[in-house]
């Protein structure tokens, strides 16, 4: 596999001056305001570029506690806020993509900022994220991997098992230890799920595999969400059709 990888340029590590000392900390710093944000990015690509940094809070179960602000006309560019479940997730987002490019010669600051009051509304129920906080952190052990075949392509059984031994000696080697390599062999998003020992080999399997190149398909990798159902049951047509397509491979249609 030809590596092509595509994560956000990191910077070198730099003090967190900008986070205020917990002693005097009244209030939770789960937040970080971002400057010099494209103005035609969206809440859904602003929330997406700090995936790695841990999970965004929502309003709604669509809704991010995100928002956009201060808009420059001038150079075309915005700032934004965005809200984290946990504080931890702050500072890994100054000290990963802080001065980081966003988009080419697009270079943004952040700084943390603490939570906003909690509504006193006793009518207004707040959204519950304790599911999704249950893959956070060092319970990240599963990632998915995207496009690892097309199922358009005439594929056999002694290709998937050769794909899951392939990927689960790669993995192992550059990684860290692997429990489990699942391929989901009907999904057309071609799918493979690994369930690592730890979070910290399922990070670098992210930093490996997301971006690069595999039998002329892109790859893309990222942490499994939790609830996402990636199997998928063939019905008898797609049966037919793909056993015909194995045997036009083979030459052994009988037309």
């Amino acid at each position: 596999m030809d590596k092509n990888n595509k994560q956000p340029k990191r910077s070198k590590k730099r003090s967190h001056n900008k986070l205020l000392p917990k002693t005097v900390q009244k209030e939770v710093m789960n937040g970080i305001r971002v400057s010099n944000i494209p103005i035609q990015y969206t809440i859904e690509q602003f929330v997406d570029y700090f995936r790695h940094c841990g999970i965004a809070k929502k309003k709604t179960p669509t809704q991010y506690d995100a928002y956009f602000c201060n808009e420059n006309e001038n150079d075309k560019t915005k700032e934004g806020i965005l809200y984290f479940l946990h504080e931890e997730s702050v500072q890994k987002a100054i000290e990963y993509y802080d001065n980081s490019q966003i988009e080419p010669k697009c270079f943004i600051q952040i700084e943390g900022i603490f939570s906003q009051p909690e509504n006193s509304n006793p009518n207004e129920k707040k959204y519950d994220q304790t599911r999704e906080d249950e893959w956070d952190d060092n319970k990240l052990v599963h990632v998915v991997i995207k496009n690892m075949f097309d199922l358009k392509e005439p594929k056999d059984l002694q290709f998937f098992n050769e794909l899951k031994e392939d990927v689960e000696e790669e993995v192992k080697a550059k990684c860290g230890s692997v429990e489990k390599v699942t391929v989901f062999n009907t999904n057309p998003e071609g799918i493979v799920i690994i369930k690592f020992k730890d979070h910290n080999a399922a990070e670098q399997c992210i930093a490996l595999m997301n971006g690069r190149w595999f039998d002329k398909h892109q790859l893309s990798c990222d942490y499994y969400d939790g609830y996402t159902n990636y199997k998928v049951e063939e019905t008898e047509e797609q049966k037919r059709e793909r056993i015909a397509r194995w045997e036009e491979y083979l030459g052994g249609s009988d037309d």
